[in-house]
C-alpha cells in the first residue's frame, strides 16, 4: 500500500480590519479521514503556524490567540483555521496550515498536506491620546497681561496613538473656551508635543474660565 495525504482547501488571501477580534476561516474539501479503507488506522494531526510576516510589531506582539485549527469533534470533515491578532496589530501575515497522518511513507507514500493563506490586517486609525494631568490652575490678576503665561497641563504631551502610527502622523490640540472668554486677550492654545497651555489675559480682568481640549491627528477615519 502507498499512503495518501489528507485533503483540504484554504483561501489564498483573506483581509480583515485591525481590531476585528477572533478570525475563523472554514477549511473546505476535507475528505473523511482516513480517505481510503486501507488507511483505516491512520490518525490525522493538524497544525497552524506563522510562516512569514511584515508588520511594525515584532513576532511576540502579534497574537492575542495564536493560529490553530479547530476540528468539529463529531465530524472530522468540518474544521476551521482560527487566529486572533492583538488589538493594534496590522500588516501582512502568511500562515501555514498542515494536516499530517501517522501512516508510513514507505513505497513513495506521503502523509502531509500543507497550504498557506496570506492574511492582510488593514490598519485602522486610533484616536489620539491627551491625558490632562493639571485639571485646574490659577494666576494672579494681570500676572499674564504683559506677556503670555505657560503651564504644563498634560505632562508628556499628547500622542497620535499606538507606536506604529507615530512616525507617519501629526497632531494638534483644539482649544475651546466654554465660559469666561472675556478674561483672555486671545484664545488659549495647547502645544501637542509637550502638553503646555499658553494664555494671555486682558488688563484688569479677573474671574474663572472653563476650557475644552480636543486632541486631533491627521490619520483620517479609515
Amino acid at each position: 500500500p502507498v499512503n495518501q495525504p489528507p485533503s483540504f482547501g484554504l483561501p489564498a488571501r483573506y483581509s480583515v480590519a485591525e481590531g476585528s477580534g477572533p478570525l475563523s476561516i472554514p477549511l473546505t474539501g476535507i475528505k473523511a479521514f482516513p480517505p481510503t479503507e486501507d488507511e483505516a488506522a491512520d490518525a490525522v494531526a493538524w497544525n497552524a503556524s506563522l510562516s512569514s510576516f511584515s508588520s511594525f510589531y515584532g513576532e511576540g506582539e502579534l497574537f492575542a490567540a495564536a493560529p490553530r485549527v479547530a476540528v468539529d469533534p463529531s465530524d472530522d470533515t468540518a474544521a476551521s483555521f482560527e487566529v486572533e491578532f492583538a488589538p493594534r496589530v496590522n500588516g501582512n501575515f502568511t500562515i501555514r496550515v498542515a494536516a499530517l497522518d501517522d501512516a508510513s511513507n514507505a513505497n513513495g507514500g506521503n502523509g502531509l498536506l500543507s497550504r498557506e493563506v496570506l492574511v492582510e490586517v488593514r490598519p485602522v486609525n486610533s484616536r489620539p491620546v491627551l491625558n490632562v494631568t493639571l485639571p485646574a490652575l490659577s494666576a494672579v490678576e494681570d500676572a499674564c497681561t504683559a506677556a503670555p503665561c505657560s503651564v504644563t497641563v498634560a505632562a508628556g504631551g499628547a500622542s497620535v496613538g499606538p507606536p506604529d502610527e507615530r512616525p507617519a502622523q501629526s497632531g494638534s490640540v483644539a482649544v475651546s473656551v466654554l465660559s469666561g472668554a472675556g478674561i483672555f486677550a486671545w484664545t488659549p492654545r495647547v502645544f501637542f508635543g509637550n502638553g503646555s497651555l499658553e494664555f494671555q489675559t486682558r488688563p484688569g480682568q479677573a474671574g474663572a474660565a472653563l476650557l475644552q481640549l480636543i486632541a486631533v491627528d491627521d490619520g483620517g477615519a479609515a
